[in-house]
């Protein structure tokens, strides 16, 4: 049905593994995740490639089977139990923990400035405005509290033009000025 279709559209979005943009799943960065956590890439990951139409039901009819054939793996590549959650976390302290405010985690150790000297390098990311190559991640069906996707659209359109970081600082700072209080 609609509603999963667009949730497996979301997943996708918001693990940065879906790109507006071209219209297709990174397959390299799908590969590198299942890489980077030892396991074996499926064979079947090269039948996600190419371009969708964007709709939440064509990129639902080029993953489910991949979905249903890795439930296993998946698991484990993408931290998908309690366990290997809690593993990553304690194998990564430099990461934002479970129940820490975004806003004080950010503060800490000039974290909001990131490595390239950023003002909202941090927040941005972890708000999951931008992936970490501060590309915009597209909240189609999902609100944001406090933000329309109108508002959203609006903003990533504003900060479309920079490039880096300072993508990812114009979105923030749009954002903030439509409603401040959101991002606390």
């Amino acid at each position: 049905d609609e509603k999963t279709h667009c949730y497996v559209k979301c997943v996708w979005t918001h693990l940065g593994l879906y790109s507006k943009n071209t219209k297709s799943l990174r397959i390299n960065k799908i590969e590198k995740q299942f890489t980077s956590r030892g396991v074996a890439i499926p064979t079947d990951l090269k039948s996600m490639e190419g371009e969708t139409d964007g709709s939440c039901k064509a990129i639902y009819d080029k993953t489910i089977s991949f979905f249903n054939n890795n439930v296993a793996d998946l698991r484990i590549a993408f931290y998908g139990t309690i366990e290997e959650s809690n593993k990553w976390y304690a194998q990564n302290p430099d990461v934002k923990p479970k129940g820490t405010k975004i806003s004080k985690f950010c503060k800490d150790n000039n974290r909001e400035q990131g490595k390239n000297n950023c003002k909202h390098a941090c927040s941005a990311y972890y708000y999951r405005l931008v992936d970490e190559d501060f590309e915009p991640i597209y909240f189609r069906l999902l609100e944001i509290k406090g933000f329309s996707n109108k508002d959203i659209d609006e903003c990533i359109k504003q900060a479309s033009g920079r490039q880096g970081c300072q993508r990812s600082d114009a979105l923030y700072d749009c954002l903030k000025n439509k409603k401040s209080a959101a991002l606390e």
